[in-house]
């Protein structure tokens, strides 16, 4: 019976200032044939590419392979993303009249904040088809990264404008003009709210609209309808992200017949989404021999 003989040269890497993103199949000038790959790893090193590890074993290698890995320092990942904003919460409708009373309507509360993204991975053991082997002595610190901040809360839909009125003299009967009150502008979010619809009036041009809001900016509130003794009140401004909506103004003291003809409150800001999970210390674990485990933080997988 013969043994194959499979002779590999020693390669060394030595990592002695603060590195980001190794790879250290690149670092090794891509081998096509199998090598002992020995390498010291005495200064920090980090990722600041998202989603990607500190380190990485890379791929490509030869078969038979064979990696010892001495680490005395700290390898970290990446901080996950921020996650995005909820949505703006949409701006309520002015009070109004149009033969009857027409209620205005509150701001409706923003949405929260998507989680943060995870964070990356601190060493990258890509295991691939190849037969390989690792030698790992983890004299230091091989921590994932931190999970990033969750995104802000949608911001809070302006309420509705309070109606307004006015006695008109009469040879006959005096009757009233009704005006309505301005729409709420809608919350900022990663949609923004929808502005609230404009109150109704009686014989004269109803109150405006509220604007949408943006990714970041509350929307305007509407304008009253223009006129009245008492006038009729505009709509509240949409809350930013992480900002409440604000309430309508009563504009000349308020609708005083009817109660429910007020002014509205704005809707409340959107929660904070949640912070990120923390990344894998190191992915592909089933390919390593621990000499030393050290000190771990975070997850390992296959």
């Amino acid at each position: 019976m013969f043994t194959t003989i499979v002779t590999r040269p020693n390669q060394v890497i030595r990592i002695s200032t603060v590195a980001n993103n190794v790879n250290l199949r690149a670092s090794a000038n891509t081998p096509t044939y199998p090598v002992n790959l020995f390498c010291f790893i005495d200064a920090n090193v980090s990722s600041n590419v998202f989603n990607g590890p500190a380190l990485r074993l890379g791929t490509g290698w030869a078969n038979s392979t064979y990696f010892f890995i001495r680490n005395s320092a700290n390898i970290v990942g990446n901080v996950g993303n921020t996650g995005v904003a909820g949505t703006g919460g949409s701006g309520g409708r002015g009070s109004g009249y149009n033969g009857a009373p027409v209620d205005g309507v509150a701001g409706s509360a923003g949405g929260t904040g998507v989680a943060g993204a995870n964070g990356s991975v601190a060493f990258q053991a890509e295991t691939g088809s190849q037969v390989l082997r690792m030698y790992l002595n983890n004299l230091g610190v091989i921590r994932g990264g931190n999970g990033g901040p969750g995104g802000p809360g949608g911001g809070g839909g302006g309420g509705g404008g309070a109606t307004g009125y006015l006695l008109v003299p009469s040879k006959g009967v005096p009757y009233y003009n009704y005006y309505g009150g301005g729409g709420g502008g809608g919350g900022a979010g990663v949609a923004g709210g929808t502005g609230g619809a404009g109150g109704a009036s009686l014989f004269v041009p109803a109150g405006s609209a509220g604007a949408n809001g943006t990714e970041s900016l509350g929307g305007a509130g509407g304008a009253a309808s223009s006129g009245g003794s008492p006038a009729a009140g505009a709509g509240g401004p949409g809350g930013n992200t992480s900002q409440a909506g604000f309430g309508g103004a009563n504009g000349g003291g308020g609708y005083t017949f009817d109660t429910s003809l007020g002014a509205k409150p704005g809707g409340v800001a959107g929660a904070t989404g949640n912070v990120g999970n923390t990344g894998f210390a190191i992915a592909g674990n089933n390919l390593i021999t621990f000499i030393a485990i050290g000190t771990l933080s975070g997850n390992t997988s296959n």
